[in-house]
C-alpha cells in the first residue's frame, strides 16, 4: 500500500509524538517513585504527624498521593522542597525547639475540622489551641497559635473560651528612615471600634509556631518584612520529679532577637495585659458544658502599680477590696514583669490604658519611636471601665548582635473554689503565703532563674527524644498530651494531693476506672503524686456515704430500666467495701464529697475493686521496688 507525501510526514510526527509521551510518563513516573522514596525514607514522622501516613507508615486514603500531584516532579529537588514547605517543615529554627515539636504556620485555622456524627454538645473550632502555661494546681491559659490569648483555666475546673483582645505582644523596627510596627495577632476584634488604632492582623504564615509541651512558641524569621530574626519561647518550669516550681503559677516569654544584616536596627518589643483581677465566669449557654464559661468582667476597684528593681521592672495588677470573698478563684493579685539584658536599654510603661477604647492612649507613642507615653498614676477604674498596662523594652542591635529580652506574667490566685465554702490552698502557697500578694516575688525569682528552667526542661525533652524506641511522631504526641495536667489539674496545699478532670467537658476528677489505665505520665514523672492517689483511694475503701440518690440513667430512659433494677438507680452514694469512682467533682468538693458520677451506680461496677490492687502492684514495681511498706499498708485496707 502506498501513502502520499503528507500522509507519511503524518505518521511520522505521530510517532514522535507517541514516543516523546512514553518516554515523558515514564520519567514522570520514574520521577514521582523517587520522590515518593526520598520521602518515605528520610520523612516518615513528618509525613505521619501531618496526617498522610498512619502510625505504621501506610498511606491513609489517598492524601499522599494527592500531596505528591500537586507539585512538578521533573525536578526532584526541587518538588522534595515544595513539599516540605507546604509541610512546614523546617530543621532549625530561631527557638532551638526540637525536631519532633508541633509545628504549624503562624495563623493556621483549620478548614476541615471534622463534624458532628450526631446531634449535641460536640465542639468544633477552626483556630488551633496552643500548648498551655502554668503550674501544675496553678491554674493555665493557651496563646493560640493565632497570637491570642484566648483560653483561660483560672476558675478551677472551668474552661473560659473567650479572647481578652488587650492581652498582646506588639513590635516595632527602625532601620534608616524606615519604620515597621505590628501587633502580633493575626485577628482583629469583631468590634471594628476596639482599639482600632492597633496594627492588628500579622501575616497568616509569614513564620511558624512550634510545642512541645511545656515549651512553645512563635519564630517570626520567615516574615519577610523584619529585618531582624525574632521569636518567642514561652514555657512554665514544669518537668519530672519537681514538686515545687512545677506547682508555680508564672510564664515566661523568653524573646530573642538576632540583626543578620549589615546595618543596626532599633527594635522595641511591648506587651499589654488587662487587670483581670476578680473576674468571675458564668456557664457560656444553657445548651453548653457546665465547664464552658465566659467571662464576667467585674472591674469595679481595679487599679494597676509600678514596682521597680535593680533587674525587675513590674506593674501589679490589683483590686481595692482585698475582702476575701465567695467566687474567689481570681482573688489576689496578678504582675506583668520584664527584665533588662543589658544597661542600655531602654524600658518604657504605662500603668493605665483604657481597654475599651480605640487603643491610642498607648499605641500612639509605640508606634511613632517604640517607647510608651509613661504613666504611673494610681488610677482606681468605675464600674464599666477597663484597665490594662503596658510594658516595653528598646534595644539597638549592631549587625550580627543578638539579645534575650525575658518577659513574665504571674497570676497569685491563692485559692481554688468549688461549691458554696468549698476552697483549697493551693499547692503554691506552700513556698509563698496564701495572702495573694507574692507575684512581684514570684516574677522576681522567675527572671533570675528562667535559663536554669529552661535546660531543665530540655534535658527532659532529650531523654525521650534520644530513646529509639519511640517514634517522633509518638514523642510528640506523648509530650503535648500532658496539657490536661496544667489545664485541669488541683493539687491541695493542705491535703498535698494533686488529681485532674478525666476530660473539659466531663467534670469528675481522678476518674479511678479511667486513671487506672492512663495515670502512667504521673508515675513516669511525678510518682509521688501517683503513689499519693493510691494511698488515699485506698483510705476510702471502708468509708460509707449513705445518701440516697436518684442516678439519672434511670431519669433520661426510664422505658430502658426493668423494674426490678429500680434499686440500682435509686441508691446510696458509696458502699462501705466499694473502691471509689471519682473524687468529685467541679461543682462538689473534691476529695470530701466522693462519687460525684451520677449517671450510673458505680457500688455496683465490678471492675473498679479489683483495678486498685492490680494499680498499687504496678506502682510497686515501677517504683523499682523499694516501697514495701506501700503495699503492706495497702493490704491492710482490702483485708
Amino acid at each position: 500500500m502506498k501513502f502520499d507525501i503528507r500522509t507519511r510526514i503524518s505518521f511520522v510526527i505521530f510517532s514522535l509524538l507517541f514516543n516523546f509521551l512514553i518516554v515523558a510518563i515514564c520519567c514522570y513516573g520514574q520521577s514521582t517513585q523517587s520522590i515518593r522514596d526520598s520521602l518515605l525514607n528520610n520523612y516518615c514522622d513528618l509525613l505521619i504527624e501531618k496526617g498522610f501516613l498512619d502510625h505504621n507508615g501506610n498511606e491513609i486514603e489517598t492524601n499522599f498521593q494527592d500531596l505528591l500531584k500537586k507539585h512538578n516532579l521533573n525536578q526532584s529537588e526541587e518538588a522534595i522542597e515544595l513539599i516540605l514547605n507546604q509541610l512546614n517543615y523546617s530543621q532549625n529554627n530561631i527557638l532551638d525547639m526540637p525536631q519532633y515539636s508541633f509545628d504549624r504556620p503562624i495563623g493556621y485555622k483549620l478548614k476541615n475540622y471534622g463534624r458532628r456524627k450526631q446531634k449535641g454538645l460536640i465542639d468544633g473550632n477552626a483556630e488551633g489551641n496552643g500548648c498551655p502555661v502554668g503550674g501544675l494546681g496553678a491554674g493555665a491559659y493557651e496563646r493560640t497559635i493565632s497570637g491570642n490569648f484566648r483560653y483561660w483555666f483560672w476558675d478551677s475546673g472551668n474552661m473560659v473560651d473567650e479572647i481578652v483582645w488587650s492581652n498582646q505582644f506588639h513590635v516595632y523596627m527602625k532601620y534608616g528612615k524606615k519604620k515597621i510596627v505590628q501587633t502580633l495577632s493575626t485577628d482583629h476584634p469583631s468590634d471594628k471600634e476596639l482599639l482600632k488604632k492597633w496594627k492588628w492582623d500579622y501575616q497568616t504564615g509569614a513564620g511558624k509556631y512550634y510545642a512541645l509541651f511545656p515549651k512553645s512558641g512563635f519564630d517570626y524569621s520567615d516574615n519577610p518584612d523584619f529585618p531582624v530574626k525574632i521569636g518567642v519561647l514561652q514555657y512554665s518550669p514544669v518537668w519530672p520529679n519537681n514538686y515545687k516550681e512545677s506547682s508555680w503559677p508564672v510564664a515566661v516569654y523568653k524573646w530573642i532577637v538576632e540583626n543578620p544584616t549589615s546595618f543596626p536596627v532599633e527594635t522595641s518589643i511591648m506587651l499589654t495585659w488587662e487587670n483581670m483581677v476578680g473576674w468571675q465566669t458564668k456557664r457560656k449557654s444553657p445548651n453548653t458544658p457546665i465547664t464552658e464559661r465566659i467571662w464576667v468582667k467585674r472591674a469595679k476597684g481595679n487599679y494597676n502599680q509600678l514596682v521597680e528593681g535593680e533587674n525587675i521592672t513590674a506593674i501589679v495588677m490589683k483590686k481595692k477590696r482585698r475582702r476575701f470573698e465567695r467566687k474567689s478563684d481570681l482573688w489576689g493579685e496578678m504582675c506583668i514583669a520584664l527584665g533588662k539584658p543589658s544597661s542600655d536599654c531602654e524600658v518604657t510603661y504605662t500603668t493605665y490604658f483604657n481597654t475599651k477604647g480605640d487603643g491610642k492612649d498607648i499605641y500612639k507613642q509605640f508606634a511613632k519611636n517604640g517607647t510608651i507615653k509613661e504613666n504611673k498614676k494610681l488610677i482606681i477604674v468605675k464600674r464599666g471601665k477597663g484597665i490594662g498596662a503596658g510594658l516595653a523594652i528598646k534595644i539597638k542591635l549592631a549587625p550580627g548582635e543578638k539579645m534575650i529580652i525575658p518577659f513574665v506574667v504571674v497570676w497569685d490566685f491563692p485559692f481554688m473554689e468549688f461549691a458554696k465554702d468549698a476552697f483549697y490552698r493551693k499547692k503554691y502557697t506552700q513556698f509563698f503565703n496564701n495572702n495573694g500578694d507574692n507575684s512581684v516575688k514570684i516574677a522576681s525569682l522567675a527572671l533570675q532563674n528562667f535559663s536554669d528552667w529552661e535546660e531543665k526542661i530540655n534535658a527532659w525533652h532529650k531523654e525521650i527524644i534520644e530513646d529509639r524506641k519511640i517514634p517522633g511522631w509518638l514523642t510528640q504526641a506523648l509530650f503535648n498530651e500532658l496539657y490536661i495536667l496544667v489545664e485541669t489539674g488541683i493539687w491541695s496545699a493542705d491535703l498535698d494531693l494533686f488529681t485532674y478532670l478525666e476530660c473539659l467537658d466531663y467534670p469528675m476528677y481522678g476518674t479511678f476506672d479511667v486513671d487506672s489505665y492512663a495515670s502512667w505520665h504521673l508515675l513516669k514523672f511525678w510518682p509521688k503524686l501517683e503513689i499519693d492517689n493510691v494511698n488515699f483511694v485506698a483510705n476510702t475503701i471502708k468509708l460509707a456515704d449513705p445518701q440516697f440518690r436518684q442516678y439519672y440513667y434511670q431519669v433520661v430512659n426510664p422505658n430502658q430500666v426493668p423494674g426490678d433494677k429500680s434499686d440500682y438507680y435509686w441508691n446510696v452514694i458509696k458502699e462501705p467495701g466499694m473502691i471509689i469512682h471519682d473524687l468529685g467533682t467541679v461543682q462538689s468538693y473534691p476529695w470530701i464529697k466522693l462519687n460525684g458520677f451520677d449517671w450510673q451506680n458505680p457500688n455496683k461496677w465490678k471492675d473498679l475493686n479489683p483495678k486498685l490492687p492490680l494499680r498499687a502492684f504496678r506502682d510497686y514495681l515501677y517504683t523499682g521496688k523499694k516501697n514495701i511498706n506501700f503495699l503492706v499498708t495497702l493490704q491492710r485496707h482490702l483485708i
